[in-house]
């Protein structure tokens, strides 16, 4: 969480530039006489305001590419840790299996906030704002700051947003959050079966939390055999550490790992 913050601050930072920015454009909008009003350089400005913006964003994303393996590092040494209790380990750092895991999810995980860092920010709410604040302008509205209230309230409400090839859009620091968390629940996932592998685990114990979505609420918490939990995997539609599921399948020895829950 701690490490989720400091992306979030980072992603912030730059929002809070982008909104500045803009504010300082549409005052200048204000100012403008009509007659003098050049909707091109109002354009261009935009332009240079979100190229300003990008390159921003790109470096708040390079420097949490660089903490983002620290941060998966961690996360494997304590699911690798953690089932030491079952068999004798050799130290993580010389275990290649798990290196090799550490390195893939890494490289995705990583890719990822790369691929946001050169993604093209989307500008809609900010033209909108930049077209409104010129038509009170050459329209002579009683009151400009009433006419483009709601275009800024708009531009913040929105922050910063990127766009997949898809066509969808989302929130940046969501969109970092979420790819950050992704990554750490796959490599715990991946190194969680890695070791149950190594330790002959022949079967898996389900996590359970608050809140469980309908679709999860009769399988949290229990234990399954590894052939039960890859049938239940095959028929579950949304399948357990899948589409932002929450949930863990701890590698267990039946009849020698106590539940974890009543």
């Amino acid at each position: 969480a701690a490490a989720l913050d400091v992306f979030q601050l980072r992603i912030d930072r730059v929002k809070d530039k982008y909104l500045r920015l803009v504010g300082k454009h549409i005052a200048k909008i204000g100012r403008i006489d009509s007659a003098d009003l050049s909707i091109l350089e109002q354009l261009r400005l935009l332009d240079v305001n979100m190229q300003t913006i990008e390159a921003e964003l790109a470096a708040a994303m390079r420097r949490n590419v660089k903490d983002v393996h620290a941060m998966l590092t961690a996360a494997a040494k304590s699911v690798y840790g953690d089932a030491g209790k079952f068999y004798e380990q050799e130290p993580f750092a010389k275990n290649e299996a798990m290196q090799r895991i550490l390195a893939e999810q890494a490289y995705v995980t990583e890719a990822r906030l790369y691929n946001l860092s050169r993604t093209k920010l989307v500008s809609a709410a900010y033209r909108q704002a930049v077209d409104d604040a010129i038509t009170a302008v050459q329209t002579g509205a009683a009151s400009y700051t009433t006419a483009i209230e709601s275009a800024l309230r708009e531009v913040a409400s929105e922050g910063l947003r990127v766009r997949y090839p898809s066509g969808r859009t989302v929130r940046t620091d969501t969109a970092v959050r979420q790819n950050v968390l992704d990554g750490v629940r796959q490599i715990n996932q991946r190194i969680a079966q890695a070791v149950g592998q190594e330790f002959q685990a022949d079967g898996v114990e389900i996590s359970a939390h608050m809140d469980c979505a309908p679709d999860h609420l009769d399988v949290q918490g229990h234990q399954y055999s590894n052939e039960e939990y890859a049938n239940l995997q095959s028929v579950l539609s949304r399948p357990i550490g899948t589409y932002n599921c929450k949930h863990f399948a701890f590698p267990i020895v039946l009849g020698y790992s106590d539940p974890s829950r009543t």
